[in-house]
């Protein structure tokens, strides 16, 4: 007789014994004793202070322009798009040089700071609001800025903002407020650290929707264009060849059947 947990074989007088094992209990045990030892405190020592090196927030502008308005609701207005601080306005532009945003004077000293000691600064649109009487967008921002004083520390960062602008990309607000645990978490992954957990937009007032909150296939490939402009040519010709053959197949296939 046999049970689920042993077993005892006999062959050719060769006595085979087996024992059920938890296929995870290594693997736990493993990832538990690894956090023990990050979050010990010699080892957190051994790293920077995160706010000596860095910074993250988000930030909700109201009030867009027009113009603004018309950029952000239209097909250049993307989630996850790069927008890029001017100091010596306070402003928010495109890549491409078009002033769009002005920014609170509290958040324009606050990066200006960072900028004057040579921190790298990232914003990307993390949602894109519409409201509805006025027909007029908002923006909901992430804010990734930090020192790069070692290179080791600079690439780890670097990465950890890309892997951030992919969740946002994909509809996940994650968070960017790092505490000491996260960022060494962060340091010591080179970057490839995921368990930010997403943080929650404040409520909207009525009257007010999320207009764009991800990207969408067709949006990859905008974004994908606008950031690469070489590509728009190579774009334009595959559009135009496509439409061409397919206007061609259907002229073949009625000649065809008449």
């Amino acid at each position: 007789m046999s049970s689920g947990y042993n077993s005892t074989m006999n062959e050719k007088h060769a006595e085979e014994t087996r024992s059920f094992r938890d296929p995870m209990a290594s693997r736990l045990e493993a990832a538990k004793l690894r956090r023990e030892a990050l979050e010990a405190p010699d080892t957190l020592e051994q790293y920077p202070c995160v706010d000596d090196l860095y910074d993250g927030f988000y930030l909700m502008i109201e009030g867009l322009g027009e113009d603004a308005s018309q950029y952000f609701l239209g097909a250049e207005g993307i989630v996850c798009s790069i927008l890029v601080f001017r100091e010596e306005t306070g402003c928010l532009h495109s890549e491409d040089g078009r002033s769009l945003v002005q920014l609170p004077d509290a958040v324009v000293a606050r990066l200006a700071a960072h900028s004057a000691t040579g921190w790298r600064i990232m914003i990307f649109v993390s949602a894109i609001l519409l409201h509805l009487e006025t027909k007029r967008a908002a923006l909901d921002l992430a804010f990734i800025c930090w020192a790069p004083l070692e290179d080791a520390y600079d690439a780890a960062l670097a990465t950890f903002a890309r892997n951030i602008a992919h969740r946002l990309s994909s509809g996940d607000r994650a968070g960017v407020e790092l505490s000491q645990e996260q960022f060494v978490h962060v340091l010591r992954s080179d970057g490839n650290w995921y368990l930010t957990p997403e943080t929650k937009r404040e409520p909207l007032d009525a009257g007010v929707v999320v207009y764009k909150g991800r990207r969408n296939g067709i949006e990859r490939l905008t974004g994908y264009a606008l950031k690469h402009r070489v590509g728009c040519n190579a774009l334009a010709i595959v559009f135009w060849t496509a439409l061409a053959l397919g206007i061609i197949a259907l002229i073949w296939h009625y000649l065809s059947a008449a």
